[in-house]
C-alpha cells in the first residue's frame, strides 16, 4: 500500500489539470515517491453513496485530477477501515483477468486498485488532520455507469432482459 498526506488545494478552475486520468500514459497505482505532496484536495464535493462522500483532488505528480473518498458517519483514522475495499478490489482483479483471459476481449475489465492516504491538515468540513481516505484516479464526468449499491439500490435501466419479470 502508498502512503503520503492528502493536502487542501483551493484552485479548482486549473487548466493544468486534465480532465480525467489517462491510463495509456500514466499508471495506477502510481509509479515513484509517494511524497506527503503527492495528492493535493480540492475540496470539491462530487457524489456520494450509501457510506461515502468522494470529493475531486489532484495528483501533483501526473497532474491528473484524482477522487480523495471518506466515510459519510466517521473520520477514518486507522488503514483497516479501507481493508475491506483494497481487497474487494483486488479479489475482483483476479477475475475479471480470468474472464479477459477466456474472452479474449479487444475492451478488457479492469478494476481500480485504490491507495490508502492520509490528511496531512484539518480542512474541516470535509477532512480532518490524520484522517485515512481512498485515493482514486478520476475517470471523468459519465465515464461509468452505477448499476448498484452496497445498501441494495439496483438501477433499473440496466438491468439484463433476462432478470425482468414478464
Amino acid at each position: 500500500m502508498f502512503f503520503s498526506r492528502i493536502k487542501p488545494h483551493l484552485s479548482m478552475n486549473n487548466d493544468n489539470f486534465a480532465e480525467s486520468f489517462d491510463f495509456n500514459s500514466h499508471s495506477w497505482p502510481p509509479s515513484g515517491n509517494i511524497t506527503s505532496t503527492r495528492f493535493m484536495s480540492h475540496d470539491k464535493y462530487l457524489a456520494e453513496g450509501s457510506f461515502r462522500i468522494c470529493y475531486l483532488g489532484h495528483d501533483t505528480i501526473t497532474q491528473r485530477r484524482v477522487v480523495a473518498k471518506k466515510f459519510k458517519e466517521h473520520n477514518a483514522m486507522e488503514d483497516k477501515y479501507w481493508t475491506e475495499d483494497i481487497g474487494a478490489a483486488r479479489k475482483a482483479q483476479e477475475f475479471a483477468t480470468k474472464f479477459n483471459a477466456v474472452m479474449q476481449t479487444n475492451k478488457p475489465i479492469r478494476f481500480i486498485q485504490p491507495i490508502i492516504d492520509e490528511c496531512a491538515v484539518n480542512i474541516h468540513p470535509p477532512f480532518v488532520s490524520g484522517e485515512k481516505v481512498l485515493i482514486e484516479p478520476y475517470l471523468g464526468n459519465d465515464a461509468y455507469i452505477k448499476f448498484n449499491s452496497n445498501s441494495g439500490w439496483e438501477n433499473a435501466r440496466m438491468r439484463s432482459t433476462r432478470n425482468k419479470t414478464r
